[in-house]
């Protein structure tokens, strides 16, 4: 059990089993969510939520990265955001 999960499990928090049927329909649904958002929307999510190395970027680093002010990263991350939410809404 890595580390992260044993601190979850031991804080009472219910540990949750995902089939691999689950899984695959899961990650179908991510893919399909992903699809819409632009080439910027997708790096900044990525970068913002550490999906690329694990690491979450915070907006002025992306900014820095993308060449683009903190402000700029905020209303294209919660466009994103908004885009993966209405995805999930209709799934």
């Amino acid at each position: 059990m890595l580390e992260h999960e044993k601190e979850r499990t031991e804080s009472g928090a219910e540990e949750t089993a995902v089939s691999p049927g689950d899984s695959e329909a899961l990650r179908q649904q991510i893919d399909e969510a992903v699809r819409n958002l632009s080439d910027q929307e997708f790096r900044i999510i990525e970068l913002r939520y550490g999906l690329a190395d694990g690491y979450s970027y915070s907006r002025e680093e992306i900014g820095s990265l993308l060449e683009l002010t903190p402000e700029e990263v905020e209303e294209i991350e919660a466009a994103a955001v908004a885009k993966l939410q209405a995805a999930g809404e209709t799934s």
